[in-house]
């Protein structure tokens, strides 16, 4: 059974102008606000010199699905935060930097990645520990759409 949660995700990098009606259907799907509480995603506007910066509440686990495969199909970066369900799962956040493979990282509900004991006897050392806490942190490049101005 799903759990609704709240989730956030912030996409960046540069998508060809003919991916962006698909990309907007995605954002669409999940119902995908520019700030909690605020307007849905209206595709039409300009947007910031930053990354897409996204909200829902009543996310089905946590997670869009459909949406982060787009952005890893795509090469575009991305960093999602959701919250946690009592007894189901924990709080997370995930990054993907435009390649790779995504990385997660167990969150407070704060949308900061918090490290246990083992997650820290893992790491092995302060240096890893503080790359960890700054990959957890990872900011996305400003959204772009292929051939705009920037």
């Amino acid at each position: 059974m799903a759990e609704f949660v709240s989730a956030r995700i912030r996409i960046g990098g540069t998508l060809p102008q003919t991916c962006y009606e698909e990309l907007a259907g995605h954002i669409a799907a999940y119902d995908l606000r520019t700030e909690w509480d605020g307007p849905p995603f209206d595709s039409q506007l300009t947007h910031s010199d930053g990354p897409l910066d996204l909200h829902a509440y009543d996310v089905s686990n946590g997670t869009f699905d459909d949406l982060e495969e787009f952005c890893i199909d795509h090469g575009l970066a991305f960093w999602r935060w959701s919250g946690g369900s009592a007894g189901a799962f924990d709080p997370e956040i995930v990054v993907y930097t435009g390649s790779g493979e995504p990385e997660d990282f167990t969150a407070a509900e704060d949308e900061y990645a918090v490290f246990d004991a083992e997650a820290i006897f893992q790491l092995g050392s302060y240096e890893a520990i503080m790359a960890a806490i700054g990959r957890s942190r990872f900011d996305p490049p400003p959204f772009r759409l292929a051939g705009t101005p920037s």
